[in-house]
């Protein structure tokens, strides 16, 4: 039978859970106990296209162009090609190496993350077994159509969605998928009324997801794409954007780039009216607008990215995309998932409630020794092997007969022998298992177990209770011999909370960053760890998913609420893109498929190292360790270096705007050009030298108390100011020199905006006053006084070099007094910062949305 055109297109996974099997085999037009014939499943697979989930591919030329989108980059770029136009080959190969080093290693940092995927993705090889033409063949995954019918068993991953037509005791982890830790029960029967996720359907299993019971048969409704993982990863198209510290960047550059074609008009009417010359006052123009571009910019970030992307690989973090670590600066809001991030994402007992023997008895109802079909049997035997109620190689009582679980009796026995009597042992559903007990003498009375019972689902654990009995000993045994047990007891299982993780929420709120939980799993089970690692102690503000797609949500809600539960992947992504919308920047963390949108929509996706291959591939950082602390380690990393970068923008560009002004209004008074275009580009690369030393430095405490972005408005602000104070200091220095020979004062000048600059390097580093501040790191002084040196030299001294930049030896008297003359514009700069910070103390920057007033 052919399918419909609304099954081509999407899933119809949710439409077959209401028909019985056969009608979903006669619709797929495939007889169960033959499966479809070759031809058939070959002719399928060229009309449906191979079973996979088609990514967008990660290119090296992709890589490449991402490193040059920037327009910071571009403008350094043309920076380097005006150099070499100008002539000033050195200076133009020195500002194009330091772009293509900072563009090669944020290239070969990425490239190498994406290729490591990559070969994970083909170590993991998804076969399948599947009925065709009457017997069962194992194939990849890929080849698998729909239609096919394909068998499962415990430890298979389901290759396609499919509609269960044969369950045995069968049981699937959808914790990629949902998020929720717990098994799930499948059965084969229809479910006439199918309501909320499609990933609550009991008879149907979805791609991607464990069977960890059990097993069973089932028809592939759904293949690639159309399945429901496919659709999760559909939902990553198109969500890439440049993060806060690009699109900061790119507002700078815009401002440079105004400013200095503004410049080059103005100087090339000023010398063209004075006479000048068109040609020579363009190609002064051109020197400025080089002049005024922070060369140093791409080293810089490079070094300071490279050490904290190593800084972090020691703590555990991968990093994917180099800028992500500045992003990480500017995070207010950190949305983890709950599964596998804040829980180990492995079951565990963590009460026992009962009689003295209860886990010796509950042991013998589980698999033990063998593991691995069950989370909830495992775990009994993981605390059964810790007291030391059973232990590795004992002999165990003799099997005589396992009643296996079924989802209407909800429970399982095992009928042993023991001191030749036989013995019945039955785990299962508290409720069912204490309607068919007659003995509650071990616990007190029912009435007590019932109350146990609602205190630990209380807790949000899971709770199976125990019961058993002696039997006569014969040939056979039926779940009626389920009756008349003695109750034993409750036995609480839940993921417990990782350790580190409450200690890492405390460092998060003291960062004034804002924790949410994003999990499938349910309120109450959300609501319990949230309270364990340490949300709520003002209230827990919970919604659920299907409240959440009720209507919109404002923006007020959002930032209140603190846990999200029952959640699908469009809900997931529709938080995250609405607290951006809000303001906010968003740290996303997860592990499953149904994590991934959320992940490549944040401004910083964080995938777990146990995760989905999707999930890593969304992300911008791995946590290696799945230790949540180390991410919020790394936001304070990310601070850390967004200072480093800001430090040196506010100090190399007071002297770029200085020398910018300087020429521009000595141009009207001297009758030559105050200094060659050679010695502008000269000025501007050996000033920016010492800052490669900055990522080195030491950061305030203050710095990096609260989400940071890069602060344009006192970049320019107080940039400005110190650069008019450092023109008007020059161009006193000019005006005094104004009858010297042309050689002695472009020495002079060059001399005091190269000492000015250094000297600026310990007001603007803190926002603290100098007496007040922390050291600075040792490479950056000597960065510092080696650069200092070196100009010593160059004036000092009637050497080749000087005289190929156009330098005299200046006299010691004339050197002393412009060393002089720039320390007092260092006092000058001092108390103009310490009165930008005072009269801005008030300011308030609206980093997070969600904290105003």
């Amino acid at each position: 039978m052919a399918r419909t055109a609304e099954q081509e297109g999407a899933s119809p996974v949710v439409g077959y859970a209401r028909l019985p099997a056969e009608a979903v085999a006669a619709a797929e037009g495939v007889d169960p106990q033959q499966g479809l014939s070759e031809e058939e499943a070959a002719r399928r697979l060229q009309e449906y296209g191979p079973n996979t989930v088609e990514g967008r591919e990660v290119t090296p030329w992709r890589l490449l162009r991402r490193q040059l989108e920037s327009a910071l980059t571009l403008l350094l770029i043309a920076a380097a090609v005006l150099s070499l136009f100008l002539g000033d080959v050195a200076d133009g190969a020195l500002i194009l190496g330091l772009v293509l080093a900072n563009v090669a290693l944020g290239f070969f940092q990425e490239y190498r993350a994406t290729r490591a995927l990559q070969e994970l993705r083909r170590l993991i090889q998804v076969e399948a077994r599947v009925r065709r033409g009457g017997s069962v063949r194992c194939m990849p995954a890929r080849d698998v159509v729909p239609g096919d019918v394909v068998l499962v068993q415990a430890g298979d991953i389901v290759p396609a969605d499919l509609r269960l037509t044969q369950a045995v005791a069968l049981a699937a982890n959808e914790a990629s998928l949902t998020g929720e830790s717990l098994p799930v029960p499948k059965v084969s029967a229809p479910q006439p009324e199918v309501t909320g996720r499609p990933t609550r359907l009991q008879n149907t299993l979805f791609t991607g997801t464990t069977v960890v019971a059990g097993r069973g048969e089932g028809i592939a409704v759904a293949t690639g794409g159309r399945t429901y993982f496919g659709q999760t990863a559909a939902l990553l198209r198109g969500l890439e954007r440049p993060g806060p510290f690009q699109r900061d960047l790119n507002r700078f550059a815009n401002i440079l780039l105004a400013v200095g074609i503004a410049a080059l008009v103005v100087i090339i009417a000023i010398n063209t009216l004075l006479g000048r010359g068109l040609f020579n006052s363009f190609l002064f123009g051109l020197a400025l607008i080089v002049g005024i571009v922070p060369e140093a910019l791409p080293a810089v970030t490079a070094i300071t990215l490279s050490l904290g992307a190593a800084d972090l690989a020691r703590h555990n973090v991968i990093v994917k995309r180099l800028s992500a670590l500045q992003d990480l600066s500017s995070v207010t809001v950190l949305c983890t998932d709950k599964t596998g991030t804040l829980t180990s994402g492995v079951m565990r007992v963590q009460e026992v409630w009962g009689a003295p023997e209860l886990l010796a008895e509950a042991v013998l109802a589980t698999t033990y020794p063998a593991r691995g079909e069950d989370s909830i049997y495992d775990a009994i035997i993981d605390r059964a092997l810790e007291e030391g109620v059973v232990r590795v190689g004992q002999p165990l009582p003799a099997s005589l007969k396992r009643l296996p679980f079924d989802p209407d009796r909800k429970r399982a026995s095992h009928v042993v022998r023991r001191d030749g009597r036989a013995e019945l042992i039955t785990l299962g559903a508290p409720a069912r298992v204490m309607d068919v007990s007659g003995d509650f003498s071990a616990v007190g009375s029912r009435a007590q177990a019932e109350a146990r019972l609602q205190a630990m689902t209380d807790r949000a654990l899971r709770v199976v209770a125990v019961a058993a009995k002696e039997l006569p000993e014969r040939p056979g045994y039926t779940p009626s011999d389920e009756a008349g047990l003695r109750f034993l007891g409750l036995i609480g299982m839940g993921d417990p909370v990782r350790p580190a993780v409450p200690e890492a929420i405390r460092q998060a709120r003291r960062l004034d960053v804002e924790v949410k939980v994003l999990t499938g799993d349910n309120v109450r089970t959300a609501e319990a760890v949230a309270r364990q690692v340490g949300l709520g102690q003002d209230g827990l503000l919970v919604i659920r998913g299907e409240d959440l797609r009720q209507g919109a949500l404002s923006a007020q809600r959002l930032c209140a609420t603190q846990v999200y539960a029952e959640l699908v992947p469009e809900d997931k992504l529709r938080i995250v893109q609405g607290l951006e919308e809000a303001g906010e920047a968003v740290a996303v963390t997860g592990d499953g498929v149904n994590d991934a949108p959320a992940l490549r929509a944040a401004t910083v996706g964080v995938a777990m190292a146990s995760g989905t291959a999707v999930a890593k591939e969304a992300g911008d950082l791995i946590l290696l360790g799945d230790d949540l602390a180390s991410l919020v380690n790394g936001i304070g990393r990310g601070r850390e270096i967004l200072a480093n970068v800001s430090k040196y923008l506010l100090y190399t560009m007071p002297g770029n705007v200085g020398i910018l002004i300087t020429m521009v209004v000595a141009s009207v008074v001297l009758p030559f050009l105050p200094l060659l275009p050679g010695q502008v580009l000269l000025l501007a690369i050996l000033t920016d030298l010492p800052m490669l030393a900055i990522s080195t430095d030491t950061v305030d405490p203050e710095d990096l108390a609260q989400p940071e972005r890069l602060d344009i408005p006192r970049l320019v602000s107080l940039a400005g100011a110190l650069g008019v104070l450092e023109a008007l200091f020059s161009l006193g220095l000019v005006l005094a020199l104004r009858g010297a020979p042309e050689p002695f004062l472009h020495t002079a000048l060059v001399y005091e905006l190269a000492l000015t600059t250094f000297f600026l390097a310990p007001v603007v580093r803190s926002r603290r006053p100098l007496w007040r501040e922390r050291g600075m790191s040792r490479p950056l002084v000597v960065a510092l006084i080696v650069s200092t040196l070196l100009f010593v030299l160059l004036v000092s001294f009637d050497t080749p070099a000087s005289r190929f930049v156009g330098f005299v030896a200046l006299p010691a008297a004339a050197n002393l007094a412009v060393v002089g003359y720039s320390a007092l514009y260092a006092l000058g700069a001092e108390a103009t910062s310490a009165g930008y910070y005072y009269l801005t103390r008030g300011r308030v920057r609206h980093i997070s949305r969600c904290k105003d007033p």
